[in-house]
């Protein structure tokens, strides 16, 4: 579709005021639809307005400039590297007059103002609707933000695609886990399966999310028998130590469930001698510290049944990239409701890159299938060992 089909596409949307029956269609429905269908409910979802849509109010600072200028050397919402920007759930600016500053800062690491956020980018793409570069701008930040923030996969497949048509570059591996949770297996296998070798052997998220459509065997046969360190790129490995492919599979068995062979792993990485390790950064977490957090969540879940767990609030600390973290896991009727950070030192940007872990824990009603985000593996892993210590605490 080129770019005046879709102005015109948003200027029906306008007509509309993107609001038809309030369908929302979200993953976890299986694993056997066609592409077809699958391609059939990301339209269905992106002609309609999610449910929570007219309970949302557009609403943002006077002082922001909607004119929406790129700022020089922004990275992006989530993006960055550890040190950059402030410390902590919403810190940083007050209210910036940049929006992707404003986006940055203040909408991704404070989960109340995911829908207003995405309420204001939706704003943009109606107001820059005649200027292609921020349309494509918008469509992008649209797909981004419906599948960070709230995983809500169809309708962020439908704006990766919309962004796709006016010759936007799509990860294919977020199309694929689109696919996946949407359930279609099949498709998400066919993208995987499509992309170059090198990649193959050397991308953590392609292997994590092989093991995620229920392909464990093969995502760790591609870790034994890959990870040369020759590709470059986020989420590559690059020189992969034998410590860190330990970990990898560790981490994906017990995603996956398989909590003994896990711990065999981790306990392999414990016997290596201390010269084997990579060095770390100050305040890093080294390979043996994560092999033992991940020992101690291990134990925690092989005993845990949420159903068990009295109603209330049950909070643990543990220790993160940054310092200590102070986890907030409620539980209501048997079920778990909500899972919040109270406190933290963590860089904002892998705050929010790891946030996303509370959401699937909450979805999952458990942990199985909760792998950690590449990028931000410790803040993620602290996050689900902390919600693990608290809902076992609970039981007691």
């Amino acid at each position: 579709m080129n770019t005046d089909l879709i102005i015109k596409y948003i200027a029906v949307l306008m007509a509309s005021g993107f609001v038809f029956c309030g369908l929302q269609i979200n993953g976890q429905t299986g694993a056997h639809k066609t592409q077809a269908e699958a391609d059939e409910a990301i339209r269905t979802a992106g002609s309609t307005s999610p449910e929570w849509w007219d309970s949302v109010e557009l609403n943002y600072p006077e002082t922001l400039d909607l004119s929406w200028p790129v700022r020089q050397g922004l990275q992006g919402p989530g993006g960055g590297g550890r040190g950059r920007g402030a410390r902590g759930t919403g810190s940083g600016t007050a209210s910036p007059t940049n929006v992707d500053d404003y986006l940055t800062q203040v909408i991704y690491p404070n989960p109340p103002r995911y829908k207003a956020g995405i309420r204001l980018v939706h704003h943009l793409m109606i107001l820059h609707k005649d200027d292609s570069d921020k349309l494509r701008r918008s469509l992008n930040m649209l797909g981004d933000m419906f599948y960070q923030l709230l995983g809500d996969y169809a309708r962020a497949a439908f704006w990766w695609q919309k962004y796709a048509q006016m010759g936007g570059s799509v990860d294919p591996l977020k199309m694929a886990r689109c696919y996946h949770e949407l359930g279609s297996k099949a498709a998400a296998e066919a993208l995987l399966a499509s992309l170059d070798s090198n990649a193959a052997r050397n991308n953590r998220d392609l292997v994590k999310l092989w093991a995620r459509i229920g392909e464990v065997d093969k995502a760790l046969a591609l870790i034994e028998s890959g990870f040369d360190g020759q590709s470059g790129g986020r989420g590559v490995a690059r020189g992969l130590s034998q410590s860190d492919k330990y970990l990898l599979s560790a981490g994906i068995l017990r995603a996956a469930g398989r909590y003994d062979e896990a711990i065999v792993l981790y306990e392999k990485v414990l016997a290596l001698p201390d010269s084997a390790m990579q060095p770390v950064r100050r305040n890093a977490t080294d390979g043996k510290d994560k092999a033992r957090m991940n020992i101690a969540t291990i134990q925690h879940l092989k005993t845990l049944d949420i159903k068990r767990i009295p109603d209330g609030s049950y909070t643990a600390v543990v220790n993160a990239y940054g310092g200590p973290m102070t986890v907030k896991a409620d539980i209501k009727q048997g079920r778990l409701v909500s899972v919040d950070i109270l406190r933290n030192s963590e860089t904002f940007s892998y705050l929010i890159m790891a946030l996303p872990t509370t959401r699937e824990i909450v979805a999952r009603q458990g942990f199985e299938g909760v792998h950690a985000v590449t990028g931000a593996t410790v803040t993620a892993e602290a996050i689900i060992h902390g919600t693990a210590k608290a809902l076992s605490d609970g039981m007691k």
